[in-house]
């Protein structure tokens, strides 16, 4: 792993060649070099003038590291000299590498093939062009194509101008997104025509497609299998309006749809938003983000179409509080930056260990996740939140928040009686030891069967 400036990478080069013979076994090489140009030793400079630097470097690494199999390129806001180094170790590894992952603009020149990746995510600027390299689509199993890109090109799967459908027979997880969508790749160097063709990934198992405008001729191409484990939309009204036209929806275990926040008011967006939904009624859980400022035409069409996870974003508990109590379908809740600003309700906390006399706003619901809160209102979440346990007594699955965890879980243990069923208690990071945790808590929900720590955020 290298994650240096420039300027140092002599002197890793250096290391590289007194450690000879003793990196050969070495499969995975990241190179991170996405720091502030001020602070590198090519600045400004173009590739021409250090081409002795470039050469010695990548003949370096690639004499040091023979075996890559995977090779991660972070090469963000850089100059013409970094980007030549990218490229070089791109084409020299591209015989035998199995995982390829670029961020930055780095042009591959045409005539490298890629014929043995499994896994390749493009990202940031990736520059491809007319004359794209080609990977073949039957090997890989993962395929990102994401960020801003500088043309509608960057790789090629066709193998010749007469080909018009492309079968990835193992990709398994799909990832599309771009901003803008313009420059969502056409997956050939040749130019076609939405008729002419089909994508298709008949072992498809997770896809994600994410677009800030529109349009998105890719998806129109998108041939899904019939069952998949999740599809993820997050796109704007161009792009939802190809999903609801064109784009048949799998038998997904789950599928969930985004309704960006300037579009939470759109008459037209969500019309059509409702109708994708209805046409995901085949689909296990089909999962609604929505802006938590929500319009009536928004509360108006989550009540009346059988959404099963809801996640809202800058919701007011008294928003949550009625959102809940007019729809029987919602099984899992998910409530990012929760406020009990100029609340209506009696959101008042009985003391521990008294009954439960909070009236319950949902039977239906078994999963409450609590995301992230802005921490000058902590004391607001915090008073939502509780009232929220008390209200769902049909609690199997508790997801506490960043910041509040320990809070919030003690609270649940001080009023277990109110969530007598509780199963499952998901937390980051514990302030005392698992044992003595896993005891107090099961003693006061006795079907508590699993305790999860988690280590980071989200």
């Amino acid at each position: 792993y290298m994650a240096t400036p420039i300027n140092a990478l002599r002197a890793a080069a250096e290391r590289l060649r007194a450690a000879a013979g003793k990196l050969a076994g070495i499969v995975s090489l990241r190179l991170n070099m996405a720091a502030n140009k001020r602070m590198l030793g090519w600045d400004g400079a173009d590739a021409a003038d250090h081409e002795a630097d470039i050469q010695a470097i990548c003949g370096d690494i690639t004499a040091a590291m023979p075996g890559v199999r995977r090779l991660v390129l972070i090469l963000k806001g850089h100059n013409s000299a970094v980007q030549e180094l990218g490229r070089r170790l791109a084409v020299h590894y591209s015989g035998h590498l199995q995982g390829l992952e670029i961020a930055g603009p780095v042009a591959i020149p045409r005539g490298t093939e890629f014929r043995q990746l499994k896994r390749m995510n493009l990202e940031y600027g990736y520059i491809g062009t007319s004359r794209a390299p080609r990977v073949s689509p039957a090997g890989l199993k993962l395929l990102g194509l994401q960020g801003r890109l500088a043309t509608t090109t960057w790789v090629s799967f066709a193998s010749g101008a007469r080909d018009r459908e492309i079968t990835f027979a193992n990709l398994e997880v799909l990832g599309l997104a771009s901003s803008p969508p313009a420059a969502m790749p056409s997956f050939a160097a040749q130019s076609c025509s939405r008729d002419a063709w089909r994508l298709y990934f008949p072992r498809l198992r997770h896809a994600i497609i994410q677009c800030s405008q529109g349009p998105f001729p890719v998806l129109e191409w998108v041939v899904f299998p019939p069952r998949m484990v999740s599809l993820e939309i997050d796109v704007a009204p161009a792009v939802l309006q190809v999903v609801d036209e064109a784009v048949d929806i799998p038998a997904a275990q789950r599928f969930k749809l985004a309704v960006p926040r300037k579009f939470g008011d759109d008459p037209a967006v969500l019309a059509m938003t409702r109708r994708v939904l209805e046409k995901a009624h085949r689909c296990e859980a089909r999962e609604l983000v929505a802006p938590g400022d929500a319009s009536p035409l928004l509360i108006d069409m989550v009540v009346s179409v059988p959404i099963t996870h809801l996640s809202l974003h800058a919701a007011s508990v008294d928003l949550v509080a009625d959102l809940i109590r007019r729809t029987s379908s919602i099984t899992t809740l998910s409530i990012f930056y929760l406020n009990a600003d100029n609340t209506q309700l009696d959101i008042s906390v009985p003391p521990p260990g008294s009954r439960c006399a909070v009236e319950p706003l949902s039977t239906s619901i078994t999963g409450l996740r609590f995301g992230w809160h802005y921490s000058n209102r902590k004391s607001s979440f915090a008073l939502a939140a509780k009232y929220l346990l008390l209200a769902i007594p049909s609690l199997l699955c508790l997801v506490a928040p960043y910041g509040l965890k320990q809070q919030l879980v003690e609270f649940a243990k001080a009023h277990s009686a109110c969530h007598p069923h509780l199963q499952n208690i998901v937390i980051r990071g514990l302030k005392q030891q698992l044992a003595e945790f896993a005891k107090a808590h099961s003693a006061c929900h006795p079907h508590l069967q699993n305790i999860v720590i988690r280590d980071w955020r989200w």
